[in-house]
């Protein structure tokens, strides 16, 4: 599921939860906006106007992260199975007020933040 299946005229907070849980790049950059803009990760949190904006965006074809490939995210996962010091440096990297948006599992976040986690381990 994508943007197309994420459709207007749906309620914001409907939108905002199928976003949600059908598309996690999406997620990513609203929930980052968001922790930015008014201090949480809540999107529901937010004035109406800025999830209005968010969706216009978003059905013009939101610029989003690639996600962590399956095979990105085992290898994370594998690593933090393996390595205590790297499950907690990966609690504490996945934090809103870090770097994250609180989502703990690498194959719903950028592939980009996977990487630099796994890269800064080897």
């Amino acid at each position: 599921p994508d943007r197309d299946s994420i459709k207007s005229g749906k309620g914001i907070q409907q939108r905002v939860l199928e976003l949600e849980k059908n598309d996690y790049a999406a997620e990513w950059v609203l929930k980052r906006r968001v922790i930015e803009i008014y201090g949480t990760k809540n999107p529901l949190e937010a004035d109406e106007s800025f999830l209005d904006e968010f969706f216009a965006e978003y059905d013009a074809g939101l610029d989003k992260p690639q996600i962590a490939s399956k095979q990105l995210g085992k290898r994370c996962l594998k690593l933090m199975k393996e390595n205590r010091n790297a499950k907690d440096r990966w609690d504490e990297l996945i934090r809103p007020e870090n770097q994250g948006i609180g989502t703990g599992d690498p194959r719903k976040l950028p592939a980009w933040f996977v990487q630099d986690f796994l890269d800064s381990w080897k």
